[in-house]
């Protein structure tokens, strides 16, 4: 007597499937907003520093071009320096899931090992053509972009810093 297949008896399989789907969405939808928060979190920190060292310096030292394109050198190396962090853990992920999917697939079907290494092919090419497009960008372009806003911002600060140091000194 062969017991046949009722909704009943897959129910809990349906449940347990779309509780783990809805968990996966969560902690993706947390895990992208985490991403950005440290994002911004590293960049605020880097600017600080950047503003903190600069804030130092004598403000007619502003005035000289070369330090502009050095003041743009760093302002762009937060940038570059988010698209290597980015590049590195999309590298690592990569690398963990080639592995697991390896290990899984050439336990049960051996022959299909080959094609998964030929299916990474397009991905690597993929992100070789995006680093392409996008780092021109953070090299040239972000950095005649800012330029003016740092120039702005970091006078500033060092006349603010100069002015408090005046402050200090008549003060005592």
């Amino acid at each position: 007597m062969q017991k046949t297949l009722t909704f009943n008896d897959l129910s809990w399989l349906i449940v347990v499937y779309l509780f783990a789907t809805l968990l996966k969405l969560l902690l993706k939808s947390f895990l992208d907003v985490k991403e950005n928060y440290l994002l911004n979190k590293f960049d605020s920190y880097i600017d600080l520093q950047i503003c903190k060292k600069l804030s130092e310096l004598d403000p007619a030292r502003f005035e000289d071009p070369e330090f502009q394109n050095l003041i743009a050198q760093l302002e762009g190396v937060k940038g570059s320096m988010q698209m290597q962090l980015g590049r590195f853990i999309g590298f690592v992920d990569a690398i963990f899931k080639f592995v697991t999917a390896t290990i899984v697939v050439s336990a049960t079907f051996p022959f299909f090992a080959p094609l998964i290494m030929f299916a990474t092919i397009p991905s690597y090419i993929t992100w070789e053509r995006i680093r392409l497009k996008i780092w021109p960008y953070y090299l040239e372009k972000k950095s005649r972009l800012t330029r003016a806003t740092q120039y702005v911002k970091i006078y500033y600060l060092a006349i603010l810093h100069q002015r408090k140091q005046q402050s200090l000194i008549q003060g005592i």
